[in-house]
């Protein structure tokens, strides 16, 4: 006899996803608090109105409703003073817009092209080249690790 299948319920696994989501809201907002308020709004959509069917992954779809919601929320809130972030942060943060949150999804998040894409509502070949012009900013930047060879 089949089991009946599981009902998901996101909210088990919105805990795990947190970091990811803040961390990727950080690319989009323009304080830590906005980065907050972004990811408290999609967490809460998705906890009010369940998962949508077509949606392939919890992760991808709140990644989109957090990319939906900093688009709406553009321009409305000034920029206001937040903690530090470490340098890694600051690196990745002060790239060009788009390059950051490509990167982030791909490089950090591990999303595939066509998942980056998905999120990102354009297509596979424009993630491909932002994560090129990216990693072209990124080499650029000075480095201040000096490199000691035996």
């Amino acid at each position: 006899m089949a089991q009946p299948a599981a009902s998901i319920d996101p909210r088990r696994d919105l805990v795990s996803l947190l970091p990811r989501l803040r961390r990727f809201a950080l690319t989009l907002a323009s304080d830590v608090s906005e980065a907050d308020d972004l990811v408290l709004g999609a967490c809460s959509a998705v906890v009010a109105d369940g998962l949508p069917g077509d949606a392939p992954r919890l992760d991808l779809h709140l990644f989109a409703a957090i990319r939906t919601l900093a688009n709406a929320h553009a321009g409305t809130s000034p920029k206001s003073g937040a903690s530090a972030p470490s340098r890694c942060q600051s690196l990745v943060l002060t790239a060009p817009f788009n390059l950051a949150v490509s990167f982030l999804l791909v490089e950090v998040e591990g999303l595939s092209y066509a998942e980056a894409a998905d999120v990102l509502d354009i297509s596979s070949d424009a993630v491909a080249l932002q994560l090129c012009e990216a990693r072209l900013y990124f080499s650029t930047l000075p480095s201040d690790v000096t490199e000691r060879r035996a």
